[in-house]
């Protein structure tokens, strides 16, 4: 049950964070938030930012790709969050592997 409210808080935490108009670092949700939701939401929600904002708000990612193509940081304990950017920097792909 405290499970589910903590879900819960966490969903309506972001919703409020996504309502921001813009894809600047100010209106990133925080990467612990991004854990409650469903991998098709979580893409949706970081699509537009770019690699600078994400590391500005996250801090350095866990692992990067070669060519500055992707990021890898972890999500949770058993969840990793992959983030795949276009040529201009921007997210345009994400998603949630288990290592």
């Amino acid at each position: 049950m405290k499970r589910r409210i903590a879900s819960l808080l966490c969903a309506l935490l972001l919703a409020a964070l996504l309502c921001g108009c813009g894809k600047s670092g100010s209106t990133l949700p925080p990467l612990g938030a991004l854990a409650a939701l469903p991998e098709s939401r979580l893409s949706e929600s970081l699509q537009g930012y770019s690699r600078d904002s994400l590391i500005l708000g996250w801090g350095e990612p866990e692992r990067s790709m070669d060519g500055g193509l992707g990021d890898i940081w972890d999500l949770d304990t058993e969840r990793e969050l992959t983030v795949l950017y276009d040529e201009y920097g921007k997210v345009f792909v994400t998603r949630v592997t288990r290592p």
